[in-house]
């Protein structure tokens, strides 16, 4: 959801004994709910130059395509890169929404990884580096549980990155 919206965007994954998921199946239109967060850092920052790749698996797409969003909304024109990474790829439900996003974006480019289809010897790091050689002077938001969270951040530092904001959940 966009900074001052009206109405707020959830995106939940429904996984046995989850306690979103409980919740959300005996939830009823008009029901009140009191919620908390969020916990991250990563966010849109309107006063950035630097380019923008963004990493997301699971529902860390959802605050991508938060910031994604806000960026191109605001008529940003840096470039932005998004790397959704899924097990299955029934799991990359933004996927269209990217794809027609990129589109209509000259400055937005995406790629979807279904990590287990991906060719023997191929890395997150590997994928990454084939479309961006160097992350020096980029801004890197990273999306989804903390071990991903952490992996793709050790990675993008390897990569020269110095601007690193995550959302572990």
């Amino acid at each position: 959801s966009q900074p001052m919206a009206r109405d707020v965007e959830f995106h939940v994954r429904v996984v046995d004994g989850g306690q979103a998921s409980g919740l959300v199946s005996r939830l009823f239109l008009g029901d009140s709910l009191q919620l908390a967060g969020p916990f991250g850092d990563a966010c849109f920052r309107c006063n950035q130059d630097r380019p923008l790749l963004a990493l997301a698996a699971s529902t860390g797409q959802a605050p991508i395509k938060s910031i994604v969003d806000g960026l191109l909304a605001s008529g940003d024109q840096r470039a932005v890169r998004v790397f959704a990474f899924a097990r299955e790829i029934q799991h990359l439900y933004l996927d269209r929404y990217f794809v027609e996003l990129a589109v209509r974006h000259s400055n937005l480019g995406y790629r979807s990884i279904v990590t287990r289809a991906t060719q023997q010897g191929a890395t997150p790091q590997t994928l990454i580096a084939s479309c961006i050689s160097q992350l020096r002077n980029w801004s890197v938001h990273i999306a989804d549980p903390a071990g991903f969270v952490t992996s793709m951040s050790e990675m993008v530092r390897e990569l020269g990155c110095d601007d690193i904001l995550a959302d572990r959940f």
